[in-house]
């Protein structure tokens, strides 16, 4: 996915850390996106980084083998960026 934009949340997608609304934070999100085209949305990088600590908990089923991409909203631009460079 190299290159690839971020998918973008849904008005009703929760963050799977603490459950609220991610719409509510545009400025903040963050994103965990799958191989195959499932994708989480976080309303902050802390959760994000939470979530990727654990994801027994917050994904039962899923490796990080499975992850395609991640983003983050870099501070100043509040843009999108690759979570991993």
């Amino acid at each position: 996915m190299a290159g690839a934009l971020p998918p973008k949340p849904g008005e009703r997608d929760l963050c799977p850390v603490c459950g609220m609304l991610v719409s509510r934070y545009p400025h903040w999100i963050a994103v965990v996106a799958y191989r195959d085209g499932h994708a989480h949305f976080f309303d902050g990088a802390k959760d994000l980084f939470k979530y990727l600590g654990n994801l027994p908990r917050y994904a039962p089923g899923r490796s990080a083998s499975d992850i395609a991409s991640i983003w983050v909203t870099e501070y100043y631009g509040l843009t999108r960026i690759d979570a991993r460079r």
